[in-house]
């Protein structure tokens, strides 16, 4: 697959969205330390050589993007460039969710079990390694406080995008637990009511996770200008 038309599309909402968030107000985007909007190509080298390091190959979707657009620009502080990207995850403190053995044996019928543990125990919404390993799931970005983005390079969910933290905010996240994107946290501001609802068919592709991210943006800055 060439993916011409998605990359086009996406590159067109990239270059929108840089050019009216001239302030760098959007999460992430500030220079130095965020993304500023700048890409940087990776060659097919840079790939291969980075495969052979971890014994793996990169999803299709971000294989394309990165060798089409490059890293960079991107959900939160930016697509890491290929020299800080890990295929290790930080040592797993406790996990509510149940514990798995590695990313690539996460399933659907995994995430859609996140819906009744909602219900009998508030914690009970993430998906927690049995250990340190984080085999088959490659670490892409970061969003500071100790959240980062992975992309799994093997098992059913091939090239699906999962969320992680390190840190302990109950009941949002759990030690290393794994949060597939369409698992959604809904938090009541009058109130310490918390409701999850999981969309297994949403927000798994790299494509799309970076297109939600631009649609966002987007739209806040739609927001934001308006009188």
């Amino acid at each position: 697959m060439t993916h011409d038309s998605t990359i086009n599309r996406l590159r067109d909402k990239l270059d929108m969205l840089s050019r009216f968030d001239r302030e760098r107000s959007l999460f992430g985007a500030r220079e130095p330390f965020g993304h500023g909007y700048r890409v940087s190509p990776v060659t097919e080298a840079e790939i291969i050589s980075k495969e052979a390091e971890f014994g793996i190959s990169f999803p299709e979707e971000y294989r394309v993007w990165l060798l089409r657009v490059g890293s960079g620009a991107g959900p939160d502080y930016g697509l890491f460039p290929l020299a800080r990207i890990t295929a290790k995850l930080l040592e797993d403190e406790r996990g509510f969710g149940g514990e798995i053995e590695s990313p690539t044996a996460v399933s659907r019928d995994h995430i859609a079990a996140i819906q009744a543990k909602w219900d009998t125990d508030p914690r009970n919404h993430s998906l927690s390694m049995a250990s340190d390993s984080a085999d088959g799931l490659l670490i892409i970005s970061e969003g500071g406080c100790e959240t980062y983005t992975g992309i799994l390079t093997d098992g059913a969910l091939t090239g699906g995008i999962f969320g992680f933290s390190a840190e302990v905010f109950v009941p949002n996240t759990a030690g290393c637990g794994l949060f597939p994107e369409g698992v959604y946290i809904w938090s009541s501001a009058q109130s310490a009511e918390r409701r999850l609802t999981v969309d297994p068919e949403r927000q798994f592709g790299f494509f799309a996770w970076y297109e939600d991210w631009l649609d966002k943006g987007l739209a806040q800055m739609c927001r934001s200008s308006a009188p």
